[in-house]
């Protein structure tokens, strides 16, 4: 596109084609030019195919999504879009899995969304989704059925990794008393806040999120029976009674509670 300095010097009469002449059409001509300039960028700033990183993080807030951490500008301009119809699915678990995965952009995370009926809505890494009932129940967590459910999350190593064991005597005071760790898991503080800011703001509010699950192996299959290594009805406590005890939870996940903000 031509710029106004270039069409004026076009138009210009002979008596301002000469050296002087040019000179004050260039002087007068590139402010105009930098005004137009700032308004277009203004006007395209509200458009996600448009908008800077800077005006990026405003439609975020604007539109009130969460854009990942390490997510693509391109990835969530598609996703900044089509937010209307974002929203319009709140509260249904496969709009929450959507959410989660866009966050957690450019990994391929399969996860699920499970409910104590033993209704499982998954979504793989790929963004291909399904659903399974198993029928009887194969996710008793502690053996009360109160419409709650559960978020769980295979991240690959490049993303997340399981934390050392607490009983390691090198992270008394050194890992553990740093502000970037978190137990269990790499995970930063950050990432976990934000993931669990995603599941309370998405989730549907008849049916509350206990957990997000972080799980470093495949234990959770929808399709699998009732009973180990699934929740047996005895996972509302991290320990079963015994000399000595035994931990009732796999200890290959991680659990961060949603509601509460410790155990």
């Amino acid at each position: 596109m031509k710029s106004l300095r270039d069409m004026y010097m076009t138009a210009a009469p002979r008596m301002l084609r000469g050296y002087n002449g040019q000179g004050l059409i260039w002087a007068l001509a590139v402010i105009q030019d930098a005004t137009l300039a700032w308004s277009l960028e203004a006007l395209l700033a509200k458009y996600p195919s448009f908008a800077s990183e800077e005006s990026m993080a405003l439609i975020a807030e604007n539109r009130r999504l969460f854009r990942g951490f390490a997510e693509p500008k391109a990835a969530f301009a598609l996703r900044a879009i089509g937010w209307l119809d974002a929203h319009r699915r709140r509260g249904h678990c496969f709009a929450l899995l959507e959410a989660l995965a866009g966050y957690l952009a450019p990994f391929k995370v399969p996860m699920h969304v499970v409910n104590d009926s033993g209704l499982w809505y998954s979504r793989d890494g790929d963004g291909v989704e399904s659903w399974h009932r198993a029928d009887p129940t194969n996710f008793d967590w502690d053996g009360r059925k109160s419409k709650r459910t559960w978020v769980i999350l295979y991240p690959p190593p490049e993303l997340w990794t399981a934390g050392p064991p607490l009983g390691d005597p090198a992270l008394w005071g050194g890992a553990v008393g740093s502000t970037a760790h978190t137990i269990g898991s790499t995970a930063t503080p950050q990432q976990v806040a934000d993931v669990r800011q995603i599941v309370r703001a998405i989730s549907a509010r008849h049916s509350q999120v206990e957990y997000v699950i972080v799980c470093f192996d495949q234990s959770f299959d929808p399709q699998s029976p009732p009973g180990a290594p699934m929740p047996d009805g005895t996972w509302g406590f991290w320990s079963l009674v015994g000399d000595p005890p035994t931990p009732a939870r796999n200890v290959a996940c991680c659990y961060w509670p949603i509601w509460k903000d410790f155990e």
